[in-house]
């Protein structure tokens, strides 16, 4: 194996229709990307061919028999806005004598890391999930040994606006560890038209009908430039929409689900809101 190198590395903020924000993606690809660091140094390897997806991943290895602990730190994220954090990676152990080494997963707000959960073979009753495990004697291990598994942790609430991630693996035993495709998203509010007022003369303060049995709302009003559809937890929804030509538009909400919803006109010199019923 390899030692790693640094390659560029980009903090994504892209946000989908459903308010997720991804804000880091890593597959190791090009080796260790910068603002990643290891503990201790040079513990982490970059393995060409045995990836999750037949490409690059990342091992540690701990052939000898003493109990061993390896650390993968991600770059501090700003979490400013972030709620609902999923953090997704692939994982692999393979165990060469009795006991396959576990990862574990940390987060650091700058008091420390704080365990946030563990992935075993099963040989730990207090971890949080379980982990499949391969057995290889050679060195490092075959393709056909190693079986990779989609680890997902979801936090509900984190006490910073930044934060770091660790991944840990311990050996008790001997064996490999291998991590690929780490992914850490978000939910994001919804962008808000900033220096808009409300109800301006664009803007006529009518959606019928309301409540709507039907799904199709018409909205009256002129100069229309955009509508944004958001649900009452902030995600927001595309809709169809289409100008009548006569200072209304109709807006298309037969895929969405009942419930109540918000829509947000946007013109040039203001911006109207109105909660609306889907029944």
């Amino acid at each position: 194996m390899k030692h790693l190198s640094i390659a560029t590395f980009s903090l994504l903020a892209s946000i989908s229709f459903d308010g997720k924000s991804q804000l880091l993606s890593e597959n190791f690809n090009s080796g260790q990307a910068a603002g990643w660091s290891q503990s201790p140094a040079a513990s982490w390897s970059i393995s060409a061919s045995i990836g999750a997806t037949g490409s690059s991943c990342i091992v540690s290895d701990g052939t000898g028999s003493a109990t061993d602990t390896v650390s993968l730190h991600t770059p501090t994220l700003n979490l400013t806005s972030v709620t609902n954090l999923t953090v997704t990676f692939k994982a692999a152990v393979t165990r060469n004598n009795f006991v396959a080494p576990e990862i574990a997963l940390f987060c650091d707000t700058g008091s420390g890391k704080q365990l946030l959960a563990t992935w075993s073979s099963g040989l730990n009753p207090s971890a949080t999930y379980t982990l499949s495990q391969g057995f290889d004697w050679q060195i490092p291990p075959s393709a056909q040994s190693i079986q990779w598994q989609t680890c997902t942790h979801v936090l509900s609430a984190i006490s910073s606006t930044m934060a770091g991630f660790t991944l840990e693996a311990s050996f008790t035993n001997g064996g490999y560890a291998l991590l690929d495709d780490v992914v850490i998203a978000g939910k994001t509010a919804p962008a808000i038209p900033t220096n808009l007022s409300e109800n301006t003369r664009d803007i006529d303060p009518l959606v019928f009908p309301n409540p709507s049995a039907t799904k199709r709302l018409t909205l009256g009003g002129n100069s229309i430039k955009s509508i944004i559809i958001t649900d009452n937890l902030g995600r927001q929804w595309p809709a169809a929409y289409s100008d009548n030509g006569n200072n209304t538009i109709d807006i298309d909400l037969e895929n969405f689900a009942a419930g109540v919803y918000h829509v947000t006109a946007v013109t040039n010199t203001g911006a109207f809101n109105k909660k609306i019923v889907l029944e």
